[in-house]
């Protein structure tokens, strides 16, 4: 490992690090509680030391409790999987093999179908609206039919999929993102690029 390497290694640590203590403090505020209560900083050097992606994963790093894992597990595991989206760190083994939703994917899917937005599904379950977009990502890509229009309009859909078909299939969503002036959302991209994935494997 050369020294760059380890640096920019060390960089990426830290950026995790504190964007996990950024989703600490919103939850502390959310309960009005400090932050320490949610998680110590040492679990949090933990998870951005492990980057756990699963909730099996993530309830085995030590400061982790069965109930913590049950309030907090999905929250931070979206904020680790979208920065090691956007880094284009990939995803898990685990997470390749997923060929059908899971049952929080489906919780979603049936809220999303009743005509609730993304805003309402997330404030429903306590989660980040970027989770309930990747509920709906993999989901497509796992060739279930549902209609992003609402989501991200046509025009819009067409010039992310220009940029993708131009930079190609890459796992990190920030190629596309700076490719595109960052005049789209992360969570256009991803539900595009699900969208645009689905009509390849077709």
């Amino acid at each position: 490992t050369t020294l760059a390497e380890t640096n920019l290694k060390k960089a990426g640590f830290e950026l995790l690090f504190d964007r996990l203590r950024l989703l600490r403090k919103q939850i502390a505020d959310e309960h009005s509680v400090p932050p320490y209560v949610i998680f110590h900083d040492s679990t949090l050097k933990l998870m951005a030391q492990v980057q756990p992606q699963t909730l099996a994963e993530f309830g085995t790093i030590s400061g982790v409790g069965a109930r913590k894992l049950e309030q907090y597990g999905e929250r931070f595991l979206s904020e680790i999987k979208a920065y090691r989206q956007e880094q284009g760190l990939g995803v898990s083994k685990i997470a390749q093999k997923a060929d059908s939703p899971n049952y929080t994917q489906l919780i979603t899917l049936d809220l999303y179908e009743q005509g609730l937005s993304i805003e309402s599904i997330a404030q429903q379950r306590n989660l980040r609206t970027s989770t309930i977009t990747s509920h709906l990502a993999e989901m497509i890509e796992m060739g279930r039919e549902i209609d992003i229009a609402g989501l991200v309009f046509p025009e819009r859909q067409k010039i992310i999929m220009q940029a993708i078909e131009e930079i190609g299939d890459t796992e990190a969503l920030k190629p596309i993102y700076e490719y595109l002036g960052e005049q789209f959302t992360y969570d256009e991209i991803r539900l595009v690029k699900a969208f645009w994935r689905k009509k390849q494997s077709e």
